[in-house]
């Protein structure tokens, strides 16, 4: 398992393959094995990277702290 620290919290993430980099984002409800079936057809040409958000999946919670989209790009952008 990988992960990686944001202001204190553990963000989960895979990679897959090599190749150009492709991201593949959540959308609510989502976590990082909503992607398994596209795995290995998204890796053979691609590094393929699934990232579970903060309050996602193995990502750690944010249980009492308000947070906004805004904080979910600052995460991505920060590693």
């Amino acid at each position: 398992m990988s992960y990686f620290d944001y202001k204190g919290k553990k963000v989960y993430y895979e990679v897959h393959g090599e190749g150009k980099p492709l991201i593949l984002l959540n959308g609510i409800m989502m976590s990082h094995t909503s992607w398994q079936i596209f795995v290995d057809e998204f890796s053979s040409r691609n590094q393929l990277i699934l990232i579970d958000f903060l309050d996602q999946g193995k990502s750690d919670k944010m249980e009492g702290t308000d947070y906004t989209q805004k904080d979910q790009v600052e995460m991505l952008k920060a590693d």
